[in-house]
């Protein structure tokens, strides 16, 4: 009896394993891909040669930003390329506001608003093959504010700049 049911057990575990033809199983589209890569003590970034794509870690923050334009890339020396970025996030900011109640009375109240942040960098990014050795220079250059539960927009210029110097290479990456 011990054996038949074992059997059963088998049976019914193979039946469950066994692919089901109705769910289409797709295989991934992963392959290699060569990136432009500057890393220093905390930080990576990863400009993808043939994909409109920046990965970008510091620390253990990872953002990933779209390029929108960029000048021609090749295996030269010293590599010198500019490339124009954008990163959306969602973001929540205190603003003063002005609020009417129902008597007509203006006031000024601190308001939470929940935007999505449109972030424009800006790169400048030269390396030499020889030294191993790069340097970018990434300046925000634009902040768009979009207001997702009330009506608001802002631009915002603020201009900041982060420089990275470090080891430059080109890497295989999966995409």
């Amino acid at each position: 009896m011990n054996k038949v049911i074992a059997l059963f057990t088998i049976a019914i575990v193979f039946i469950a394993c066994e692919k089901n033809p109705t769910i289409d199983y797709e295989k991934p589209d992963i392959h290699l891909t060569e990136v432009f890569q500057i890393v220093d003590e905390n930080t990576e970034v990863n400009i993808y040669k043939h994909k409109p794509l920046i990965i970008q870690t510091i620390g253990a923050a990872v953002t990933k930003e779209v390029i929108t334009e960029r000048s021609e890339l090749d295996d030269a020396l010293p590599f010198n390329f500019t490339l124009i970025s954008e990163e959306q996030k969602d973001e929540r900011i205190i603003r003063e506001l002005e609020i009417e109640d129902e008597e007509g009375n203006v006031t000024l109240e601190e308001t939470i608003i929940e935007v999505l942040a449109t972030y424009t960098y800006a790169y400048v990014v030269v390396g030499d093959k020889e030294s191993k050795t790069g340097q970018a220079v990434i300046t925000t250059t634009k902040v768009e504010l979009v207001g997702k539960n009330i009506s608001y927009e802002e631009v915002l210029e603020p201009n900041t700049t982060l420089i990275i110097d470090g080891d430059m290479s080109i890497k295989q990456v999966l995409n």
